[in-house]
């Protein structure tokens, strides 16, 4: 199974991450940080999603040899502060929205150029809404589909 996964350095993308390194896929890993997990399986490039104009390149760099994602997952996301919309600086929107929204854009224009056969993408908000258990189960279902 072929997964590329953004934000996967914590959280809930580290997780997906081990799990499905766990079951013997292949996953692509793109992060700020970069991923901290060792593994023969993982293809990871640190990133910061919010630089736009060289996301293309890294994506380039990072998928060149992939023909094919069974599983994309745009996790990458930042909250900011919490506070009152009047006391927000526009620059901190400006820099939310870009990671958590503008980024994705990208993303899927550059799969979308491409050609990269995708079978599923999935956004943050459906692995917080309790989507993980789908993800799993498309996992395992690819997982039990590739064995002979």
């Amino acid at each position: 199974m072929n997964v590329f996964i953004t934000g996967n350095s914590s959280g809930l993308g580290l997780g997906l991450t081990r799990t499905l390194l766990d079951q013997d896929a292949i996953v692509w890993g793109m992060s700020r940080s970069g991923c901290p997990l060792k593994d023969e399986g993982l293809r990871d490039r640190p990133f910061d999603l919010s630089i736009l104009n060289t996301l293309p390149d890294a994506l380039e760099r990072l998928l060149s040899d992939c023909l094919r994602l069974d599983l994309v997952v745009l996790n990458a996301g930042v909250l900011g502060r919490i506070q009152e919309i009047g006391e927000t600086d526009v620059h901190d929107l400006e820099h939310i929205v870009r990671v958590n929204a503008w980024s994705n854009k990208v993303i899927l224009d550059w799969i979308i150029e491409r050609q990269l056969p995708v079978s599923q993408i999935i956004g943050q908000h459906e692995l917080r809404l309790g989507s993980l258990f789908a993800v799993q189960s498309a996992a395992e279902q690819s997982d039990q589909a590739l064995r002979p």
